[in-house]
């Protein structure tokens, strides 16, 4: 046994972090760890949180150090810090409301001027946000001045800053170099355009994104909070490594100070370090006035002749002479299609994954333009191929991996290629059969969203978007999306489905049409649904119903690198056909389930052989409730292997796991008994109710067909074995799947199960 944690930590949880009382459940199996036959004061509980990552080290020093208001910046809360220098930090944040991830820049506030730098703070603001976004100088967010600090927050851009580049790669390659020469200069000279100068160019203010463009961080601050220069004003260190000569003589800022600080950086990326190289800043200083820089190819001789002579005209002393014309690197500023992938293959193979607990789905915000052409589709895995064709095979489980064997790469299709097709258009595109009945869905617009009238029926249609897509429906009547011939597919970095009902019409009896593999098929890097309803198939299925099930949703988690972080949520959903709810193509890092409601056979989350191997479940659930279903999990076991390999952690509160005759917790299909493969199931419930007799883990042979229980190492907390009452059938409303005199134990004043009133209607009269 361990002592509870204290409610001064929990309130101090809530308020500076991401963190809830449900999040400690999953952490009792670290306090054993840690606390042996000690006892278990709070820091052991707040090191239990990091090591479940549902908190960062950072965060634990503040909160342990008594510093846990630093954690809260208006509506922002700090996560990590990223950086430091004598002056300046930079966090990792994100917004207590939306959840939106942020970068967060502090730096110190002058005395006697906060309504001054508050106005010209605005000012900027509006500056940059009329630069074009394709030079990538961001706008601020927000600002905050708390004390004697200043907190500017930027749109959070992943990737890496030159001087970590620097640090783990060198000097970077040529043809590099000369792209980012000039990203740089095109960034600068739009700045400048509108009278704003950067004023804090180094090595530590420039990041390098993941679609390998450069990122200008910072851009104005320099001159607001220190107006002018001298010798004792504090600056970074890095800072004096590209400082201009004419702000050491006159103290004053100056757009052409901004030249000489490209060149000098642009210097070190070609060479690998500061073209002064000495530990004394003020010998930096007289340096600078003194000498020029050496040229950059006696350090680095495969810099071309052109790049040579820009950064050599842009370190020049005289500011006259520094001068170059837009079109002198305006032919660059894109790149090669090559080259970007250069880019992201430089910076991708050294990224350091993101130091974010629990991560929650942010809200689509991006830009997200429709892809049009048979080449972009065919580049997809998704022109002329139906769903059905590469699912039912030999190992229908597996086949979802096959959907694309290599990622697509949207990040290299020009702006040439990308268009966005008015309403106008699809409706004139639109079969005449199509008019006449269900409408077409719309294209998305600029943000990605795609609007679908409130109790309208549609055709499912494929969407290919860069970016983010959201689709949801106006009004409180769901819109109906109908799955014809092959299942709705959809390809986004990011997608969301609000207040959307899917249905699917059988074929006749005697047609040879084959049901889908899966209702919705999607693979993005995050999917979220609310409120969506998967209504039970009209007519029944047809063929061979072990063969053909038909999934409600098979997704597949995309990432770029291994700091891209995935994650599904489903929140307030029902799932009436049987056969497995969720085909996982590929483990998540995060699997939500809140307040979903399974009525049927079948299992919920059907992994794939691709799942299997690519890493640990953690699986959160919260108001879960199951009818007659097969499995909580279903695994597909690769033949072949006999090490410890599979890691199933499973937190779940107020939920009702109903499972049918033959049905367990956790069910693994393979041709061998894969319990020596189980590394551990771990459950931490709190008001978990399963069934009575019920086993937690069952094998199924995929050769001969029986079944067998099976032991796998592994803690089991919390779970409630107890015979249930519901109120209804499960065909009815949802109100029917409650516990009917619900009488035992309690988390809290709500009953365990749904929450029936948040969930979409579900009666039969969305079918017709």
């Amino acid at each position: 046994m361990h002592d509870p944690v204290s409610k001064d930590l929990i309130a101090k949880l809530e308020k500076y972090t991401g963190c809830r009382e449900r999040d400690l459940i999953g952490c009792r199996r670290y306090v054993r760890q840690l606390s042996r036959d000690l006892p278990t004061f709070d820091s052991i509980w707040l090191d239990a949180l990091v090591q479940a990552r549902r908190l960062t080290p950072f965060q634990a020093d503040c909160i342990t150090s008594g510093q846990e208001e630093s954690l809260l910046v208006g509506d922002y809360q700090l996560v990590s810090q990223l950086m430091q220098d004598r002056v300046h930090r930079r966090f990792l944040g994100r917004h207590t409301g939306t959840g939106a991830t942020v970068l967060i820049e502090q730096h110190a506030c002058p005395e006697g001027r906060r309504e001054e730098v508050h106005v010209e703070l605005t000012r900027l603001q509006q500056a940059l946000q009329r630069i074009p976004a394709g030079f990538h100088v961001p706008a601020p967010l927000d600002f905050r001045i708390k004390g004697d600090l200043l907190f500017v927050v930027y749109r959070f851009e992943r990737g890496l800053t030159v001087r970590e580049l620097l640090v783990r790669r060198g000097r970077f390659p040529e043809d590099l170099v000369r792209v980012f020469t000039s990203q740089l200069m095109a960034g600068i000279t739009a700045l400048h355009e509108m009278g704003i100068g950067h004023g804090d160019l180094r090595a530590n203010s420039v990041l390098v994104n993941r679609s390998g463009a450069l990122v200008l961080l910072n851009a104005g601050l320099r001159h607001i909070l220190t107006p002018q220069w001298t010798v004792q004003t504090e600056l970074p260190f890095e800072s004096y490594d590209t400082f201009a000569p004419e702000v050491v003589r006159s103290g004053q800022w100056s757009l052409s100070a901004d030249e000489y600080s490209a060149g000098c950086l642009l210097w070190q990326m070609a060479c690998g370090r500061p073209p002064l190289h000495s530990a004394d800043s003020l010998l930096k200083l007289k340096v600078h006035l003194t000498r020029s820089i050496p040229d950059v190819r006696e350090y680095a001789p495969d810099v071309d002749p052109a790049t040579a002579e820009i950064i050599e005209r842009l370190t020049r002393r005289n500011p006259a002479e520094r001068r170059i014309h837009p079109d002198d690197f305006a032919g660059e500023r894109r790149g090669r299609l090559s080259i970007r992938t250069d880019i992201r293959r430089f910076t991708g193979r050294t990224a350091p994954p993101l130091p974010m607990p629990s991560k929650p789905l942010r809200v689509p915000g991006v830009p997200g333009k429709l892809v049009a052409g048979v080449a972009i589709a065919a580049g997809l895995g998704l022109a002329g191929y139906g769903v059905g064709s590469f699912w039912n095979n030999q190992d229908p489980a597996a086949a979802i991996a096959n959907v694309a064997e290599s990622e697509p790469d949207t990040n290299n299709v020009d702006e040439e290629d990308v268009t966005t097709e008015t309403d106008t258009e699809l409706v004139a595109a639109q079969p005449a059969s199509l008019k006449k009945g269900p409408l077409e869905i719309p294209a998305p617009d600029g943000n990605g969203r795609v609007v679908l009238e409130s109790g309208k029926r549609y055709v499912a249609s494929d969407l290919i978007v860069r970016g983010s897509v959201q689709v949801r429906t106006t009004g409180d009547e769901a819109a109906v999306v109908e799955i014809r011939d092959q299942g709705w597919r959809i390809w986004a970095d990011e997608v969301q489905l609000q207040n959307v009902s899917i249905a699917y019409q059988t074929p006749p009896e005697n047609s040879t049409a084959e049901n889908p593999a899966a209702l919705v098929v999607c693979q993005s890097r995050t999917f979220s649904a609310e409120r969506c309803l998967w209504l039970p198939f009209e007519g029944g299925l047809t063929g061979s119903e072990a063969a053909n099930q038909t999934r409600c949703l098979a997704w597949r988690p995309i990432t770029q690198s291994a700091s891209a972080e995935s994650s599904l949520r489903l929140q307030d959903c029902i799932f009436h056909p049987a056969g497995s709810s969720v085909m996982l193509g590929g483990l998540s890092d995060r699997i939500t389930l809140n307040n979903c409601l399974k009525t049927s056979g079948g299992d919920f989350l059907e992994l794939s052989q691709s799942a299997f191997a690519t890493g640990p479940l953690q699986l959160t659930c919260e108001h879960l409730t199951l009818r007659s279903a097969d499995s909580l999990i279903h695994v597909h076991c690769p033949a072949g292997q006999s090490e410890p390999e599979m890691l199933y952690q499973i937190q779940a509160t107020n939920s009702v796991l109903n499972f049918s005759k033959n049905g367990s917790l956790l069910k693994l299909t393979g041709s061998e008994n894969p319990a020596a493969r189980v590394l551990e199931l771990s459950v931490a419930g709190q008001i978990l109710l399963i069934n009575p007799d019920r086993p937690v883990a069952a094998w199924i042979n995929s050769v001969s067909g029986q079944r067998e229980t099976i032991r796998v190492r592994g803690q089991i907390e919390g779970v409630l074995p107890q015979a249930m009452a519901f109120s209804g059938e499960s065909t009815q409303a949802a109100a029917a799947s409650e516990l009917k005199d619900y009488r035992g134990p309690r988390w809290n004043s709500v009953a365990p199960g749904i929450r029936a009133a948040r969930l979409p209607e579900s009666d039969a009269g969305l079918i017709r």
